[in-house]
């Protein structure tokens, strides 16, 4: 294993580095079948580099190589961490650096296609140039992937294996941030991912893996996955998926039957809205539109969107019925149109005319912009 000044040269073929807290590092050449068929241990090295084959670079459990370590750009390389605290650094085709515990000295790496963490906690930054042709496995630990590439904008594909445009497949990371530009989160199936964050920029998450319950107010996805700085929600509308609005007064404004906006906040290919603890209103499309109750909880618009907790609706430019006893609601305007208020059951109702169009159904209901009221079988 011919060596040059203060550089070790590993020689051609698999081999095997493993890295000592010392600085030492013993190298292990490998047959086909992965048994060790040749090895020494060296030391006083500040790089080394393998040759031709397939050279896995490895840090014992509390190691780090105050060097630099460099595969050929003919092999599949890795570097495996040690169970540190590890901060990683892409900054070209796979090369970067690898500091551990915030310590002075970094390991340079370049001709590295997969990093490897360990099992304490890893981030990954994608820098400016950075991608990784390989993989990325976050490891143990509760570890993060991070792109500040101020020019990229990123397109995550999230399954079992996730990807996303500079890092051509990454599983073990629990964490994503994103950066300035836009980013979008295209969950397709089951994933590993339990924390996005969007970055500055217009953010969208994509969801087709199954059913989905997104809460604005807790900022999370099916109770598992949490979320900051999304601006959009696109759900396969084939499914039955839910939105929940925040804790505070909500404007709901559709533009199609599963599709609008809420406050700032675009989304469609949902079939059940549900408002937040304040005053939620919700507005139709300008189309004919049928209100009505469905249960002790629930009221549909149009026999397709379930909607719940929305104090306040607004019927769009055509002809609107409503029924008088939607659950939770206390006011509604007719809009545009000719509309109709219509009371069911046989109960008594009272019903108070305070101007045109306008007035209050059974004290709990207030209207406007209703050209026609319907009494029940009860006295009215």
């Amino acid at each position: 294993m011919p060596t040059t000044g203060t550089s070790f040269f590993g020689g051609d073929g698999n081999t095997r580095w493993t890295f000592a807290e010392d600085n030492s590092f013993l190298v292990e050449k490998l047959d086909e079948n992965g048994e060790v068929v040749k090895s020494g241990t060296y030391s006083n090295y500040n790089a080394v580099r393998g040759g031709v084959g397939v050279n896995a670079f490895v840090m014992s459990s509390e190691a780090n190589f105050d060097g630099a370590i460099r595969g050929d750009a003919s092999g599949n390389n890795s570097l495996t961490a040690a169970d540190l605290v590890n901060a990683w650094i892409i900054n070209g085709q796979n090369q970067g650096q690898l500091q551990v515990d915030g310590a002075a000295e970094v390991t340079l790496f370049s001709n590295i296609a997969n990093l490897i963490g360990g099992a304490s906690t890893d981030s990954f930054e994608i820098a400016t140039g950075g991608s990784v042709t390989g993989s990325i496995d976050g490891g143990a630990g509760n570890d993060r992937l991070v792109i500040t590439d101020a020019a990229a904008n990123n397109d995550w594909v999230l399954a079992a294996q996730n990807s996303v445009g500079v890092v051509a497949q990454f599983h073990g990371i629990e964490a994503l941030v994103g950066n300035a530009n836009d980013d979008s989160f295209a969950f397709v199936d089951q994933t590993d991912v339990t924390s996005i964050e969007g970055g500055n920029g217009e953010n969208t998450v994509l969801w087709s893996a199954g059913d989905v319950a997104v809460n604005l107010g807790i900022q999370s996805i099916n109770e598992a996955i949490v979320f900051s700085d999304i601006t959009s929600f696109n759900a396969d509308q084939e499914n039955n998926n839910s939105l929940t609005g925040a804790d505070q007064a909500n404007t709901w404004i559709l533009d199609s039957t599963d599709s609008g906006t809420v406050n700032s906040i675009a989304f469609s290919g949902f079939n059940q809205l549900q408002g937040g603890s304040d005053q939620d209103t919700l507005q139709a499309t300008d189309a004919d539109n049928r209100w009505l109750n469905l249960d002790a909880t629930d009221n549909a618009l149009n026999d397709v969107l379930v909607f719940s907790g929305m104090e306040k609706l607004i019927g769009g430019a055509g002809s609107d019925e409503f029924s008088a006893e939607l659950v939770g609601v206390t006011a509604i305007d007719g809009g545009l149109g000719t509309n109709q208020l219509a009371a069911t059951g046989a109960v008594d109702n009272e019903w108070s005319i305070g101007g045109s169009n306008s007035g209050s159904f059974n004290t709990t209901l207030v209207f406007e912009g209703i050209q026609n009221l319907v009494g029940n079988a009860g006295n009215d």
